[in-house]
């Protein structure tokens, strides 16, 4: 993690295809924020009340100016991340979790998966691309060691011979 510029460490990273309800990729990744990414998502959010302002247009103002601020901390991480946002066919939603601990969770709909061996090979270049951007952060300053988890709700027993 940089010391003096926005930066995160990606403490996990997993996904798994849900075919029940979608077709979805869905991934959770959970960070931990260095001091200058967390100051710049307590500053974006919205402190006063209502009760600061002489008029509501002045507390409309605020929270405009509030929630600009925190989509643009938003769009930092997404982008650092390398997610790619849709219109329509994605969404992601990012939590504190505690104090500088974070989760994102990024759900995308793919197309139909025409048949068994596509829906395999989907997973299969998954889980590589996974263990790939985990061999990326080698060398880099993670305290602890990152775990992949790969799953599927419906097939689990049907696929555990992908790895």
């Amino acid at each position: 993690m940089k010391e003096n510029i926005f930066d995160f460490d990606v403490m996990a990273r997993g996904s798994f295809i849900d075919d029940v309800t979608g077709p979805f990729k869905i991934e959770a990744i959970t960070l931990r924020l260095n001091h200058v990414a967390l100051d710049e998502y307590n500053d974006s959010l919205g402190h006063n009340a209502p009760e600061c302002y002489n008029t509501h247009e002045e507390w409309m103002q605020y929270r405009a100016r509030k929630d600009g601020e925190l989509a643009a901390w938003e769009k930092k991480v997404i982008d650092m991340l390398g997610l790619y946002r849709e219109q329509g066919k994605t969404g992601v939603v990012i939590t504190q979790a505690n104090s500088e601990v974070f989760t994102v969770v990024f759900i995308k709909r793919i197309a139909e998966l025409q048949s068994e061996e596509e829906y395999e090979a989907t997973n299969r270049a998954d889980i590589k691309g996974t263990l790939e951007n985990l061999d990326s952060l080698e060398g880099q300053s993670m305290k602890e060691e990152t775990v992949v988890v790969q799953w599927d709700t419906s097939t689990v027993k049907k696929r555990s011979n992908l790895l």
